[in-house]
């Protein structure tokens, strides 16, 4: 695929350290991509050198000429995303990863550990855009409150999906109901359906999370064959 130039039309501030870059088509029409997907992204004045980093559609898939990438601040591009002004040229090489729903699934569980939330906002507002009746249930796990991205948005959605929402959080605060610790084996089977029959899975994370998210599904019988994971590292 082609480098098409977008333009930055937004920068929201997320949660602690994260930010999303709102990005308009400019001179076409947008580049179409599934939920899930990942693309390249640079500075268009960056001419020389290979100064490209990954990072996974966080916007709906229904509107390819608005793509959004959320980002945590860590080095390189990503510790400059929320300094980027308006109008700023980057240049999107995608969409690549090789996720895809399966139109026979009844339920997707989705697993983030982190940032990786990020592409399950993209599967999520998809869905909310396409008045998706199927089931999600997002394990989401994060160091501590302050560490959840799309903690209000999330709600809302559901509202919207036939979703349910297991917060995970590392540190928890005195009174805390939900769950604390890791997304483990133990959790996926006090979480999981009892009938994961035609149920898919999406798991992103950092891979001690993906490892052991892909043991525990193996040891309930969801086939590999419908576990997609994705290992996120920092750029």
């Amino acid at each position: 695929l082609v480098r098409r130039p977008f333009l930055v039309e937004g920068v929201e501030q997320e949660a602690d350290g994260v930010t999303t870059l709102q990005l308009r088509a400019h001179g076409h029409a947008g580049t179409p991509f599934r939920p899930g997907q990942f693309a390249w992204l640079k500075l268009g004045d960056e001419r020389y050198g290979l100064a490209e980093h990954p990072f996974s559609y966080s916007s709906s898939a229904d509107h390819p000429d608005r793509p959004s990438f959320t980002i945590r601040s860590q080095a390189g591009f990503s510790a400059a995303a929320d300094l980027l002004h308006q109008g700023t040229q980057i240049l999107v090489d995608g969409p690549h990863g090789a996720f895809r729903l399966p139109h026979r699934t009844r339920g997707l569980l989705l697993v983030a550990g982190g940032i990786g939330i990020t592409p399950c906002m993209s599967i999520l507002r998809t869905a909310a855009d396409r008045g998706d009746r199927r089931r999600y249930l997002l394990l989401y796990g994060s160091r501590d409150v302050g560490q959840v991205v799309f903690a209000r948005e999330l709600s809302d959605l559901a509202r919207v999906l036939s979703l349910e929402i297991v917060h995970v959080l590392g540190t928890a605060p005195t009174g805390w109901a939900g769950e604390s610790g890791f997304v483990n084996g133990d959790l996926l089977h006090r979480r999981l359906p009892s009938d994961l029959r035609k149920w898919s899975a999406f798991i992103c994370g950092p891979p001690p999370l993906v490892e052991g998210v892909m043991a525990g599904l193996a040891e309930v019988g969801l086939p590999a064959d419908r576990v997609h994971a994705e290992r996120f590292v920092g750029v």
